[in-house]
């Protein structure tokens, strides 16, 4: 709804290693996830640490905001005329990877990104006396 806070994370490891050998050769690899951006499909966007973003529980209170990755929605995605629309938030994790192979070494930057569609309504009240 808007105006109410969303929390933002991530699923699945904040680091990842890896080894192999092959023809006589080892390769290795160290990944660490170094941040996040939440394009919230809107104009705006939030960035976090992947390793630190809290997770929401149902024992967090109503309208609570998230300490440290998380968004609120100004305008509704959906109209009138199209009920059904969406914001797509589309996350993107960078990645510094790490790398030794056959006594060289050297460190790559890789972005990964997943998508998925938001529908952010509205309520509203009506007083009546």
């Amino acid at each position: 709804m808007v105006g109410y806070p969303y929390w933002f994370w991530t699923d699945g490891p904040s680091s990842l290693q890896a080894s192999q050998e092959s023809m006589g050769i080892e390769v290795s690899l160290d990944a660490t996830a170094t941040s996040v951006t939440f394009d919230t499909g809107d104009g705006g966007s939030v960035t976090c640490d992947p390793a630190s973003a809290p997770r929401w529980t149902q024992g967090v209170a109503p309208k609570q905001e998230s300490p440290s990755c998380g968004y609120t929605w100004t305008e509704r995605s959906a109209t009138p005329s199209s009920p059904e629309s969406a914001h797509t938030v589309t996350a993107t994790t960078t990645w510094q990877v790490d790398w030794t192979a056959g006594g060289e070494s050297g460190t790559e930057v890789v972005q990964r990104s997943e998508s998925v569609d938001v529908v952010v309504g509205e309520l509203q009240a009506l007083v009546t006396g």
